[in-house]
């Protein structure tokens, strides 16, 4: 479909909804569905339905971790350019620079403290809210000019770019990398379609989850 302004305009409501006060009818969700119930200490379970901002108030400090993958990454970017409208709340953000999957983590695991913190500059705020104006643009340029910029405060994020950009049509087939490397394997005579949904090793891809896989075959 179009990228009009008025679609643009609604996206932007949606967002700013994710991010407030929780409401049962809002069918758009709310950002304190990024972990289930049970993880959550009793004093922070009572207050999940705030906004986000009101909800990281009391806390000195605000770590964020998230796994590398491309929609991770743009997961980080967009809640950072969400914060950068609140200073005296950016503050207190810094980033845990993780190079796995936080899913395959067992409850028992206490490595917390091996895991890079670093902390988050305005000028990262920046670059953070640059990069996801550019990744909402109806056009791929501002995307490759985010390649340029100094990405050193999001050492993760500039694979990830780089992987959303080539899921974009290629000049000669018109299919995007992950689109090629399923025809890859079946070519090979790959016939586990399984697989090819659900394995990520076989795809070797991580723009797509397994059920967005389906509407590439």
């Amino acid at each position: 479909m179009p990228v009009t302004k008025t679609y643009l305009d609604g996206l932007l409501g949606e967002l700013e909804t994710y991010f407030g006060l929780r409401s049962d009818q809002d069918p758009v969700g709310h950002w304190s569905h990024w972990s289930t119930r049970s993880q959550w200490p009793q004093d922070a379970r009572a207050r999940r339905n705030l906004a986000l901002i009101e909800f990281c108030e009391p806390y000195e400090i605000v770590e964020l971790w998230f796994d590398p993958d491309p929609n991770d990454q743009l997961q980080l970017i967009w809640l950072l350019d969400h914060f950068r409208a609140y200073p005296a709340m950016a503050a207190k953000l810094k980033l845990r620079l993780v190079a796995f999957a936080l899913s395959t983590l067992h409850e028992t695991w206490r490595g917390w403290n091996e895991v890079p913190l670093i902390n988050i500059r305005p000028a990262d705020l920046e670059t953070a809210s640059i990069c996801w104006q550019a990744y909402r643009a109806a056009t791929p340029e501002a995307c490759f000019d985010a390649l340029c910029r100094d990405l050193s405060g999001f050492p993760l994020l500039r694979p990830a770019l780089l992987d959303l950009l080539q899921e974009l049509p290629w000049s000669r087939s018109g299919l995007g990398a992950t689109e090629l490397r399923l025809l890859e394997l079946i070519a090979a005579g790959f016939m586990g379609t399984n697989g090819l949904f659900y394995l990520r090793g076989f795809g070797q891809r991580a723009v797509f989850t397994d059920m967005e896989i389906g509407t590439l075959l």
